[in-house]
């Protein structure tokens, strides 16, 4: 899957998510907030009906079920999705995640040398995530003013032999 690979890289290992977990860590507060913001906009909604408030109240009442629904099933769903059509690829010289959703493709890869030593999140059997310490929100401002957004964490979620693919991460990077 890996189509933009130089003609000096070459493959050292290839794999997907063994898991395709539905909530992560991320969602620890996100879910409690979306459970209490539906029946809260529910409220809303029916309250400004009820009053004979200005639409303006009723369709800021619809646009915010909407998305705390999309927070409390949506997000998770296209996670899910998205990890069934992940690849993950190690060369020699870099870490490539692609993943294809509703046709759209997408592919992330950072060089070995700019990525900082992998750690390992392992559970039982093997089964485990390799993480990169990705630099923070403000050293994100600080290097590029123009995307001071924080980008998705770069990681190799739910592999098989975690341990194995990061001790070739390392030897690769030397």
């Amino acid at each position: 899957m890996v189509a933009d690979l130089a003609p000096s890289e070459r493959v050292l290992w290839t794999g997907s998510p063994v898991r395709h977990p539905v909530f992560d860590s991320s969602d620890r507060l996100v879910v409690p907030g979306a459970i209490f913001g539906v029946p809260f906009t529910v409220f809303w909604i029916s309250t400004a009906t009820n009053a004979g408030a200005p639409s303006f109240f009723v369709a800021f009442g619809y646009v915010f079920l909407a998305w705390t629904v999309f927070l409390l099933i949506g997000r998770p769903a296209l996670r899910w999705l998205e990890l069934r059509a992940t690849v993950y690829t190690v060369t020699d010289q870099r870490v490539v995640i692609e993943a294809k959703v509703f046709g759209v493709a997408r592919s992330r890869s950072r060089y070995l040398r700019q990525l900082s030593p992998p750690r390992v999140a392992a559970r039982a059997g093997g089964l485990g995530d390799v993480r990169f310490d990705e630099p923070g929100f403000v050293d994100m401002v600080r290097a590029n003013r123009n995307r001071p957004m924080p980008q998705r964490p770069f990681e190799l979620r739910a592999i098989d032999g975690a341990e194995r693919v990061r001790d070739l991460i390392m030897a690769a990077s030397r």
